[in-house]
């Protein structure tokens, strides 16, 4: 079997270098960005870093990211030792792992297929082998470096099964262990791996009671990892927690039986990147109905071997196992984010397909029907062989998309810096609008990334210190804080700017504009044809959509001049709902607020409910980032209410501070590189302002969470809760008027981890009025002690 491999694994290099290769181009990104220097920081005087992961959390994330993975950090300390800064080292290494993984598939191919006939032996598993490489969702974890955990897992994952294959029903399963605690340290997918050891026996046709005797040390030392790894996590389950684990938790259902997922598992381009519909896509789907149709001409007219049905049958189950462990966080995006949950899926799903597309024969079986096969076997050979050729090209544009993305990150890192090289002592840059995706691949998902990507190595000096970001951390959020980018201009110790994605530069945040006379006007546009989920994808076409039907009531809305950024006006809009009859494709049951662009920025949802009557929409339009990165001069927006039965029966501009109170920092404030407020004292002076808003009693302050943002960024200015502190860890009452200072006891806060403040208007019965006030990110301690 040796010179098979051989030649497989070389024709596998061929394959993943082409399909791949550009990943060598491409920069750092997303979770990438802090890890790097939290490696410069371990081979710089700290080596304490690297061990830390043995005994907690993995990069040094405890209450935000719970995860136990210390081998996969020694093996990017690894790469580091050998490139330090060099991003091509680290993905040439997940290249290389990636390659590993796909001999590993070659050789358990041959051993399940071992049976078959020769001139059989190899094709096929080489097949299932570049089936498994080639695939286009493969982009994320073969060129995110931080997705080493997939490859590196996956690569242990594999060689327990080889052996076990091997081992047979009497064989030793001795070489397994150290595998399988490698893999557990590795990522906590390999926890199924006893499970499956267990069922291959089971296969093997060894009693159920003989199988878990052969499988006893494999379970006995997945206790001990979960123990082990409970007690560095203090946490038996782990996983994302904070404002990530509420969004997935609460969308769970939603992402489970949505099938956008298991779509993109077949279609795996990057419509982010480029267009769906285009010719590799309508390729892919012409290859998908040939072997749709192989697939039932290969159990219609080939000999039906018990083996291959069993041996379907154990991919299956194996897909659910795998399938099972990663329920949380599983979801894929149109821009394939997440889909290195499923790279080690695409195993068994390879196989089952080869299994059912291609006819197949035991050797000694009786010669039958053998015309049939001799016509279906090369098709299928030629379809699988076109397959692979369409996942190489949609692969190669799913790279391109990673590299642009780690294009434009270099660029905001150059210009980050040159802007401090030129700021005087004592200034600082707020950077605003970091992309959270870029091209549809994963980008600053969290602001938190921007510390990392201003220090070395990927900087000859740390700037750290002298840059941060409003955008939010940890999720990227719609607007900017108004509030706050006034009061820094106020102090005029920070230049604010912003990132245009357009010109790929940083410009100034646009100064406030008066607007004289605050009319707007509304012509109807009339009834148009709802857009297909696929054309919402390019939101430009909002805004321009013509075709006519009987889906959407739409309105141009003109304003007297642009709304920008701390102006004291709001879009209210008054919407009569008639009936309640969603658009399918519209979240939230949204209405939308578009303008022209030639860009892909994103429009404003504004939530309608589900009650029949009237309902009040109040937008900060000028606070959204993609209305500031428009250019801020667009006054003619078109409103689309996706339900029939709904019209707009007026709009006004009104005052900002009718319906939104403010809360500051008193004093100048040090700002960590993620925009929170760094308090190394017990308390921080805060300034409060409801006067505004009719009908306020008093006002309360409401305490986050660790790691919880308020999702107070709502797209309508309306109340979204009725009381204060259903979402909060505390709510501080003051009790002297509406307007004032106020010093706040941080004590409750988890010192080290991130907590957001937020301002509430009260009346008499306690119910909040208006909105509350943008949110104020805090910190007890700093960012340098995460871990405590």
């Amino acid at each position: 079997m040796l010179p098979k491999t051989l030649l497989a694994a070389a024709m596998l290099l061929f394959a993943i270098f082409l399909a791949y290769g550009e990943a060598l181009k491409a920069y750092f990104t997303c979770d990438d960005l802090w890890h790097m220097a939290k490696l410069h920081q371990a081979f710089n005087g700290s080596p304490g870093i690297i061990l830390e992961s043995f005994y907690g959390p993995w990069a040094d994330r405890k209450s935000a990211y719970l995860f136990y993975r210390p081998f996969t950090e020694l093996t990017l300390a690894l790469d580091y030792a050998i490139c330090k800064g060099d991003a091509s080292g680290f993905h040439l290494a997940n290249l290389l792992y990636h390659w590993l993984n796909g001999i590993l598939v070659f050789v358990i191919a041959i051993l399940l297929f071992e049976r078959l006939t020769k001139e059989k032996q190899f094709l096929i598993p080489l097949l299932i082998a570049l089936l498994f490489v080639l695939h286009p969702a493969n982009a994320e974890p073969v060129v995110w470096i931080l997705s080493r955990a997939d490859l590196v897992s996956t690569l242990f994952y594999l060689s327990t099964i080889v052996i076990t294959l091997k081992a047979g029903r009497d064989g030793s399963l001795k070489g397994t262990y150290p595998l399988l605690v490698l893999g557990l340290l590795s990522k906590e997918s390999c926890a199924t791996i006893p499970l499956l050891i267990l069922l291959l026996q089971w296969a093997q046709r060894s009693s159920i009671r003989e199988s878990f005797s052969r499988t006893k040390f494999h379970w006995l030392i997945l206790i001990v990892y979960l123990s082990v790894r409970a007690l560095a996590l203090q946490s038996f389950t782990g996983g994302y927690i904070g404002s990530i684990g509420q969004m997935l938790n609460q969308s769970f259902l939603e992402r489970l039986f949505i099938p956008l997922s298991l779509w993109k598992m077949f279609h795996p381009s990057n419509t982010e990147y480029f267009a769906p519909g285009n010719a590799d896509e309508l390729l892919l789907r012409i290859l998908y109905l040939a072997t749709g149709l192989l697939i039932i001409l290969n159990q219609l007219y080939s000999a039906s071997a018990g083996r291959r049905n069993s041996l379907f049958l154990l991919c299956l189950i194996t897909l659910t196992l795998l399938f099972s462990i990663n329920l949380q966080v599983w979801s894929i995006t149109d821009g394939m984010a997440g889909s290195r949950i499923a790279y080690l899926l695409f195993v068994p799903v390879a196989i089952g397909l080869v299994l059912l597309m291609v006819p197949t024969r035991e050797a000694g079986e009786k010669q039958k029907r053998r015309a049939a096969e001799k016509f279906l076997y090369p098709f299928s050979v030629v379809v699988l062989f076109a397959l692979c050729l369409v996942y190489t090209r949609i692969a190669t544009e799913n790279t391109a998309a990673w590299v642009k993305a780690g294009d434009e990150i270099r660029a905001i890192k150059e210009s980050i810096v040159e802007k401090c090289q030129d700021l005087p002592s004592g200034k600082s840059i707020c950077v605003n609008n970091l992309p959270a995706h870029i091209e549809g691949t994963i980008a600053f998902f969290s602001s938190d990334y921007l510390e990392g990507l201003l220090q070395p190595p990927l900087t000859k000096e740390d700037y750290s210190k002298r840059a941060f970001s409003l955008d939010g951390c940890p999720l990227q959020l719609p607007v900017l804080n108004a509030d706050l980018i006034a009061f820094l201009k106020k102090e005029d110790r920070t230049e604010i700017v912003y990132w245009n994605g357009q010109k790929k530069r940083f410009l100034p945040v646009p100064e406030v504009k008066p607007i004289e006379n605050p009319i707007v006007k509304v012509k109807e546009l009339g009834f148009f044809k709802k857009i297909r989920g696929d054309e919402v994808k390019n939101l430009s076409t909002l805004f321009e959509n013509t075709s006519p039907g009987k889906d959407m009531r739409s309105y141009l809305v003109t304003l007297p001049a642009p709304l920008t950024i701390s102006g004291p006006w709001l879009l209210e809009m008054l919407i009569e709902t008639e009936t309640v009859e969603p658009l399918p494709f519209f979240q939230d049951k949204s209405a939308v607020l578009s303008w022209s662009s030639h860009r892909k920025l994103p429009p404003v949802f504004l939530a309608l409910g589900k009650n029949r009557g009237e309902k009040l929409l109040r937008v900060a339009l000028g606070d959204y980032k993609s209305w500031i990165e428009s250019g801020s001069d667009a006054v003619n927006l078109r409103l689309d209410l996706p339900y029939q039965g709904q019209l707009l029966k007026t709009a006004h501009l009104v005052p900002t501070r009718t319906f939104r109170p403010v809360l500051l920092p008193l004093n100048s404030p040090r700002f960590s590189s993620n925009g929170l407020i760094e308090s190394e004292g017990g308390a921080i002076e805060l300034s409060y302002d409801a006067t505004g808003i009719e009908g306020a009693e008093r006002t309360a302050i409401e305490l986050s969470y660790p790691y919880c943002q308020f999702e107070v960024f709502k797209e309508d200015l309306d109340k979204n809760l009725k009381n204060p502190g259903k979402h909060a860890l505390k709510v501080f009452n003051i009790s002297k008027g509406l307007k004032g200072d106020y010093r706040l006891d941080l004590s409750d806060t988890t010192a080290g981890a991130y907590h957001y403040l937020r301002l509430c208007a009260l009346d008499r019965n306690g119910n909040i009025l208006g909105t509350e006030s943008y949110p104020l990110g805090v910190l007890r301690g700093s960012c340098n002690k995460r871990s405590e």
